[in-house]
């Protein structure tokens, strides 16, 4: 009698310990689908940030004083004439080889026209320090081809 009881006692035992597994695995599961969504708004305190990191490159670049979206903002460089563009963004894919990027974009931009993507400021400032007159050429031999096609 007391070792069917024993018995009992085991059988409901081991049944409370797989249906708190069980429990736990479910709960485990919708937790898992609570995952919050990348925040891409540029924060002031983001914002100062990013001057400061920029100003350290001694550039020309001065922060524009209207913010066009929550998740960007531009420098200008009034000396050429350029924008800097800052964005922060997720998923960020594109065909020069970007993909799924989460975090800032940098885009050098001359008379609307996207020069170049970077996904470092690093990166991003050594390019323009460095080859800012390929940019200008590449702008302008584009320009001729395309009026060149338009004469044929």
């Amino acid at each position: 009698m007391i070792m069917i009881l024993n018995l009992t006692l085991a059988f409901f035992g081991f049944v409370i310990i797989i249906a708190a597994i069980l429990a736990l695995k479910g709960m485990m599961k919708v937790n898992d689908y609570k995952v919050k969504p990348y925040d891409n708004t540029i924060y002031p305190s983001q914002a100062v940030e990013i001057a400061k990191k920029l100003a350290a490159y001694k550039t020309n670049f001065t922060r524009f004083p209207e913010q066009t979206a929550t998740n960007e903002i531009e420098f200008i460089d009034t000396k050429n004439v350029v924008i800097l563009k800052v964005s922060k963004v997720s998923c960020y894919s594109y065909i020069t080889g970007i993909k799924n990027h989460q975090g800032y974009l940098y885009s050098i931009i001359k008379d609307y026209v996207v020069l170049k993507s970077y996904t470092s400021l690093d990166e991003c400032m050594r390019d323009y320090q460095q080859n800012y007159c390929l940019f200008v050429k590449k702008i302008k031999i584009a320009d001729r081809l395309k009026s060149l096609q338009e004469d044929f």
